[in-house]
């Protein structure tokens, strides 16, 4: 805890920050620098004054840049954030896939050399998709009370950083928290079944298996996208539910996860209540309809879930706009005050992420699938289809399918994207038997999908032997 000098010394600096910024930014202040033998004397040139209001402006202002936003009180999952966009278009990630090998041969080498190849690259684009603000309002009867003495700064201090700054981190960690279980419960993690008879150490087991695998050689089992991807150890970060963490201490489950003592605080983290929607979800889902819906039904199947390792690189959370805006108001002689968020918030396709269940969970893929024509827009040269495929609720796997552009549709000029985008050609009459992939379990549609089908059918697609 801070001494009374040292709580006095910090008001003190604040307000001489704020007092230099007055004198820099204002014609005509000439208010002197305060000192704690000065302060009544100095507050008593400033009230009544023609800068008293805009001194408090300033005030918060230094606050907010200068205390709140080096406060000790973060977001834990902070660290797992991407970074700054300026520009508010966006930000573009792009993956270049492996490139396949080609057997080598000294027949046709003309045909071979004039071919053009081209290597599979992906996009996934990221645009803003959060914005939200917090307002407090303080009088100027208020101000005047807060700056009677540099204990009251420090109270000003305490009072802006937890209506604005803490208010905010709690809701980014809320967010970024729906993001995971959202992700999860669409099915879109790889699942681990986790036999607990031995308690940590059969989980400990389980990771380290993964660790080694994610680690290796490049594979498209373990993302969403299924491109050839690996996590090197210095990028791979585990989740453990809070209930699993406070059963062990943590010198023990350091040991069993055969992660060193000392880096185990930046390998492993805490995620709180995995199986409970974040308390003010509805609020930010209100003036943000697009954030995932994870309430309180959906969150049932996430109470076998263990532990989650992933990439550090899974979350695309950047901030865009971080800004204290202030707007007076004579009529009531006091100043609203305006913290502006705007952020992009979406996880990546190509980062791996694996989750660890209870042996009881459901692991195992489902033996079929339905897609449903969501799109269809037909032009004199093509139809072109988007297909959205349904996902169980309350489930974890059956997610992440990836559409084949397989040989046949190619040969018939039919396009078929990853994502579900058909096109077919106006000429053809046969239209495209669709096949897919959750890693490396494959599907097969029942029927082929004609450039006659309509929004609202549906195509099931089999798991094949």
């Amino acid at each position: 805890m801070a001494t009374a000098k040292n709580r006095t010394a910090l008001a003190v600096g604040v307000m001489n920050q704020a007092i230099n910024a007055m004198a820099a930014s204002t014609r005509g202040f000439d208010l002197p620098e305060v000192t704690a033998e000065t302060w009544g004397g100095w507050v008593d040139g400033l009230i009544n004054s023609r800068y008293e209001n805009q001194f408090y402006a300033q005030l918060v202002d230094t606050i907010y840049q200068s205390i709140v936003s080096k406060a000790i009180y973060e977001n834990s999952m902070k660290g797992f954030k991407a970074g700054t966009v300026t520009n508010g278009a966006g930000v573009k990630e792009t993956f270049v896939d492996k490139i396949d090998a080609m057997p080598y041969a000294t027949t046709d080498v003309e045909k071979k050399e004039l071919k053009t190849y081209l290597a599979d690259i992906y996009e996934s684009r990221y645009l803003v998709n959060m914005q939200r603000d917090y307002p407090v309002t303080l009088g100027r009867i208020q101000f005047r009370g807060y700056v009677e003495t540099p204990d009251r700064v420090i109270d000003l201090i305490d009072t802006i950083k937890s209506m604005l700054y803490t208010s905010n981190e709690m809701d980014e960690y809320g967010l970024m928290k729906t993001l995971i279980q959202a992700y999860i419960l669409a099915g879109k993690a790889y699942v681990v079944p986790v036999d607990m008879t031995n308690g940590i150490q059969d989980l400990a087991v389980q990771y380290r298996k993964m660790s080694f695998k994610l680690a290796g050689v490049p594979t498209r089992r373990y993302n969403e996208y299924g491109v050839m991807n690996n996590t090197p150890k210095d990028r791979q970060v585990l989740f453990l539910p809070s209930e699993i963490a406070a059963e062990y201490q943590v010198k023990e489950l350091a040991s069993a996860f055969n992660i060193d003592y000392a880096a185990w605080n930046t390998a492993v983290h805490v995620l709180e209540d995995i199986d409970e929607p974040y308390s003010e979800l509805g609020t930010l889902r209100a003036i943000n309809p697009g954030i995932p819906n994870v309430d309180a039904a959906s969150t049932t199947a996430l109470g076998n879930v263990l532990g989650v390792l992933m990439d550090r690189d899974f979350f695309r959370v950047y901030d865009v706009v971080n800004e204290m805006w202030d707007k007076e108001r004579a009529s009531m002689m006091d100043v609203t005050y305006f913290l502006h968020i705007m952020q992009i918030f979406a996880t990546s396709p190509f980062a791996n992420i694996v989750v660890f269940v209870k042996s009881t969970a459901a692991a195992e893929q489902p033996a079929t699938l339905t897609a449903s024509i969501v799109s269809k827009s037909v032009t004199a040269a093509y139809t072109d289809l988007v297909l959205e495929v349904q996902h169980t609720a309350n489930s974890l796997v059956g997610g992440g399918l990836n559409f084949i552009q397989t040989d046949d549709a190619a040969a018939a000029g039919i396009m078929v994207t990853k994502t579900g985008f058909i096109r077919i050609p106006a000429s053809d009459e046969n239209g495209v038997t669709l096949k897919g992939a959750i890693r490396d379990v494959t599907y097969t549609a029942a029927a082929a999908l004609k450039k006659t089908a309509n929004v609202g059918e549906t195509i099931t697609l089999n798991k094949d032997a």
